[in-house]
């Protein structure tokens, strides 16, 4: 049928992905599935093309060679064992085709007689290369297989390899169905771009001066046996910071902030604690009764009141001015952020997966935006808390303050031992998150593939 007429629907409803009004469909035994949109694994070529079943030598090559793959692996850096990036980055439109194509054979030749769904595998090849694929794979080794092939495709020169052929009408409705010479516009030669290849080839020939057939096409050169190894992988492990935390990293976090917003919590925080801690001097006068006030205390009360609700009005400028602050910083960051990952050159997406990405763009941000900032609250309000302690200790008796030396050499150390361990712990936990956002994303795209083939499990 033509491009918009429901093939992919079509498939999808026999394998009870889409929704049917009526009817059912029923496929009994294995079911083998290869989309329109190649789905391509982020692992070697050969575990793509493996699928998880146990490796047969004879079966691989004969695979290989019917979804004209040979070549390829020529020019592949390491053969099969060449890693293929994030949804094939690394591959063109046609070998991720035959790649998806060659996933599906494999593991029909797993199965004993499977039922193959080919979705419009041909649309990714030039012509030359879909009619191979159609003489020997298709025709060839699933035919000899005993498969039970349904392939959706619009080029109707194909239709005559077929024993039932099913027309959709642009609206989605089936218009006619049966065998192929039922068909009289189903032309049996071969497409236009073939005869023309070949014509080309056979001129090429003719006037070579028996140079013994067509010349090939120029491609890359085969890379030495001692290289190959070694440019098979392409994506980079992930990047950790180790030791503590650089202080050029606090002076940016402070730049975020804005200048302007640090001075003004400093003199706000500093103004809270002497609200806070002179209320509770003035509870202090209150009780010696230094005033001599007798039993008219209104005047202590007064100034009571008036140091709790200045004390309660300077928190909640505090608390406003940290929540702006912090935001300010989140969107510069993000900002930051963004700039840097459009900046990026294209090779950094090829060796970059895409859950690495969204780990940064969502936990990390996310640390910044919610605990970062909670935290940033803490440190002010706790270091302001303990200069207030110090200062009322010392007003009071300086013979404690001899104390606080040995009490700081303990804290240091022990805080030093647990930041190494939280710090290591946390760095761990963050790039932990970006194998699994890269795995759901990579199940998620190929999910029709996966259910059809009933691996789910696998994915789980």
């Amino acid at each position: 049928g033509p491009v918009g007429s429901g093939k992919t629907s079509l498939l999808l409803a026999l394998l009870g992905d889409m929704p049917r009004l009526k009817g059912r469909a029923v496929l009994r035994g294995e079911v083998v599935y290869c989309a329109q949109e190649p789905w391509i694994q982020n692992m070697t070529l050969k575990d793509n093309v493996l699928f998880g079943k146990p490796f047969d030598a004879r079966l691989y090559e004969e695979v290989l060679g019917a979804c004209a793959l040979a070549a390829d692996l020529e020019q592949l850096p390491a053969g099969d064992r060449t890693e293929i990036g994030e949804r094939g980055i690394n591959l063109s439109g046609g070998q991720k085709a035959r790649i998806a194509l060659a996933r599906a054979c494999y593991t029909a030749g797993c199965c004993p007689s499977p039922t193959v769904l080919l979705d419009d595998v041909l649309a990714a090849v030039d012509a030359e290369v879909g009619a191979q694929l159609m003489r020997e794979c298709v025709c060839g080794l699933l035919s000899t297989w005993g498969c039970t092939v349904l392939l959706a495709t619009h080029h109707a020169h194909h239709a005559h390899a077929a024993g039932h052929v099913v027309r959709l009408a642009p609206d989605g409705t089936i218009a006619r169905q049966g065998p192929p010479s039922s068909f009289a516009d189903l032309s049996q030669a071969p497409s236009p771009a073939i005869t023309r290849r070949a014509e080309m080839e056979a001129a090429a020939a003719g006037g070579g001066g028996g140079g013994g057939g067509a010349p090939k096409p120029a491609g890359r050169a085969k890379p030495e046996a001692g290289g190959a190894k070694a440019g098979g992988s392409i994506i980079a492990a992930e990047d950790r910071e180790r030791g503590v935390v650089a202080m050029s990293l606090w002076v940016r976090y402070a730049e975020a902030l804005g200048w302007l917003s640090m001075s003004s919590l400093i003199g706000i925080y500093s103004l809270s604690q002497v609200f806070t801690y002179g209320s509770s001097w003035w509870l202090t006068q209150w009780a010696a009764d230094t005033l001599h006030q007798g039993s008219d205390p209104w005047l202590y009360v007064a100034v009571y009141a008036a140091a709790s609700l200045a004390a309660a009005a300077v928190i909640w400028v505090r608390v406003v001015v940290v929540a702006l602050a912090c935001v300010r910083a989140g969107r510069r960051t993000h900002e930051d952020v963004l700039s840097a990952v459009l900046a990026s050159p294209m090779s950094f997406f090829d060796t970059t997966p895409l859950g690495r990405i969204v780990n940064r763009f969502s936990g990390d941000v996310q640390k910044v935006d919610v605990q970062i900032s909670g935290q940033f609250m803490q440190l002010f309000l706790n270091f302001f808390s303990l200069l207030g302690t110090i200062t009322m200790l010392a007003l009071s008796s300086k013979y404690v303050l001899l104390s606080l030396l040995p009490l700081a050499i303990i804290y240091f150390f022990c805080a030093k031992y647990y930041r190494a361990s939280s710090r290591e712990l946390q760095r761990l936990e963050s790039i932990s998150r970006s194998p699994i956002y890269t795995a759901f994303t990579e199940a998620l795209n190929g999910a029709p593939t996966i259910a059809a083939m009933r691996v789910t499990p696998r994915f789980e």
